[in-house]
């Protein structure tokens, strides 16, 4: 296969115009809403630029010039089963976007789910409740911001070292949040997939953020 990495072009474009779309949506919410910047260093391909063989992702950076990427075995296994759709080179990690098929079929029951402040509340069709406790999320929410401003009176001298502790704490609060989301969600989805019921839920845009 010939790289060809023209297409970073393209999919630069492609970026740079969801970005502009989502802020002219957002200015329409808010006129003062800021400006979009660039602060993340990201290469996109699509799939015809890229080629993954005996578990090694290739990705053209100049004309016969290409990086080979080591999969993880996870990586491997859905890769062989699934198309890859585009792939993303980022700082510290590669994101491969792949396309499956499915078939829908028609569930038995349902799952409401419920988000309130301190826990999830699902329900089923037939009468079974299950309730996951959030309280560690919402004390994490507090803990986060009283953390913060510790960090703003300690280091309100200095805009560098501030921005650099800010930084690393708002990365350990996402990563905390989203673990425990993601444990919730994943019970779910079991119980859903376990029963072959399909979940009903309110929009949870939102939910956990700082």
């Amino acid at each position: 296969m010939e790289y060809d990495h023209s297409w970073y072009v393209l999919s630069a474009v492609e970026v740079a115009t969801a970005i502009l779309k989502n802020h002219r949506k957002a200015k329409r919410r808010n006129p003062n809403v800021k400006v979009p910047r660039g602060r993340k260093l990201v290469a996109k391909t699509g799939k015809q630029a890229v080629k993954v063989a005996d578990g090694v992702l290739g990705m053209p950076l100049k004309p016969r010039q290409y990086i080979c990427i080591q999969l993880h075995k996870r990586a491997k296994s859905l890769l062989r089963e699934y198309g890859v759709c585009s792939v993303t080179l980022a700082l510290k990690a590669v994101h491969v976007a792949f396309s499956k098929t499915v078939r829908v079929e028609e569930p038995r029951g349902w799952i409401a789910v419920d988000v309130n402040e301190d826990n999830v509340t699902a329900v089923s069709s037939d009468g079974e409740v299950k309730v996951f406790d959030l309280t560690r999320l919402k004390e994490a929410v507090y803990g986060h911001f009283e953390r913060k401003r510790r960090l703003q009176r300690r280091h309100h001298k200095d805009r560098r070292v501030l921005r650099k502790a800010l930084s690393k704490l708002s990365e350990n609060y996402r990563n905390k949040v989203s673990t425990m989301l993601h444990q919730t969600s994943t019970a779910i989805v079991k119980w859903c997939k376990e029963r072959g019921y399909e979940p009903i839920h309110e929009d949870m845009k939102g939910l956990g953020r700082a």
